[in-house]
């Protein structure tokens, strides 16, 4: 029973280690504007200073609710299991209720939604290794039957 890595390796770098240095780069920029002697003799330093204070915030937002959300996923033939990297849980197939991707032309991202809620919410969204994928649905037709 070997298990099928469906989720790119891309997700690690997507999910752990482009936030952290987005994070750590645009909270030092801010915290220059903020501090700084020379940004506050500017005319207009209330303007940059709420202007990076929007975009870290709006930034950590869009982290929060998009790459941050993204799993990986492992197939087997009679359970899957889905990580965040901290924490895994095993599920049967017969809990998917439906499976979608969505195209972004630099990646596809796969949509995993369940009967009821899973350890990671409803819905579990991952970076599809598109070929793989494909391979495993098609040779594994029985697990996705029940799919719609």
């Amino acid at each position: 029973m070997r298990e099928v890595r469906v989720s790119s390796s891309w997700t690690l770098f997507y999910k752990i280690f482009l936030p952290t240095v987005w994070i750590v780069f645009v909270v030092t920029i801010t915290a220059f504007t903020l501090f700084s002697n020379k940004i506050a003799s500017l005319p207009y330093a209330i303007a940059i200073q709420g202007t990076m204070v929007m975009v870290l915030l709006l930034g950590l937002v869009f982290l929060w609710f998009t790459l941050m959300n993204l799993k990986r996923i492992e197939m087997a033939e009679d359970s899957f299991y889905i990580t965040n990297y901290f924490k895994t849980y095993r599920y049967s197939y017969s809990s998917i209720k439906h499976i979608s991707d969505i195209n972004l032309y630099v990646m596809r991202i796969g949509v995993i939604e369940f009967i009821s809620d899973s350890s990671f919410g409803k819905k579990v969204y991952f970076v599809e290794r598109k070929k793989v994928w494909e391979d495993y649905i098609a040779s594994h037709p029985e697990q996705f039957a029940h799919i719609d």
